[in-house]
């Protein structure tokens, strides 16, 4: 059976560091919206902060197609993102049924402290597309409950050693 691990959080939670030290362990596909943002910024030689917001929609829209054609191949994937809307949820549940996955969806959180001291630390390395410096870091969250994801649920907090969280992901999933 294919797994699909959806890794979601709120911005600066760690969703990228989870999910890529969990696609090295598991030795899989990790796709990120963020990725492709940072690509097509750089392609189209983007430059404002209105540019990295529409092509924020296309990466994501291009996201969903690209895992979906590996989840009908078969590959396992992990994919990474704040996933935040119903319509995800539906989009998810929809796969899982059509190409019969293994889901399991793993929240990252993190107190708003910390939080707030990762969204202003990475600004000085993040990629230009992000224009961190030029957003709030609650600017556009709207809450959602991540029980609605389909699969197992793995709760895990990122104040700890990725090594402890990485852990806790196998051991559920395994």
């Amino acid at each position: 059976m294919t797994k699909f691990i959806i890794v979601c959080g709120l911005t600066a939670a760690g969703k990228t560091t989870i999910s890529d030290s969990l696609a090295k362990k598991l030795n899989i596909v990790c796709l990120h919206k963020d990725s492709i943002k940072e690509s097509l910024y750089d392609i189209q030689s983007l430059k404002t902060l209105e540019d990295s917001r529409k092509i924020g929609h296309d990466s994501i829209q291009l996201l969903f197609k690209l895992v979906e054609e590996q989840l009908k191949n078969g590959v396992d994937v992990i994919m990474e993102g704040v996933f935040r809307h119903l319509e995800d949820v539906v989009l998810f549940k929809k796969w899982q049924k059509e190409y019969d996955l293994e889901v399991c969806t793993v929240v990252v959180e993190i107190d708003e402290d910390e939080r707030n001291r990762r969204f202003l630390e990475r600004n000085k390395v993040r990629h230009l597309a992000h224009h961190d410096g030029g957003r709030v870091l609650n600017d556009g969250d709207i809450p959602f409950d991540y029980d609605k994801m389909p699969g197992e649920k793995i709760n895990i907090v990122t104040d700890k050693l990725v090594e402890e969280n990485i852990k806790i992901v196998l051991d559920k999933i395994n």
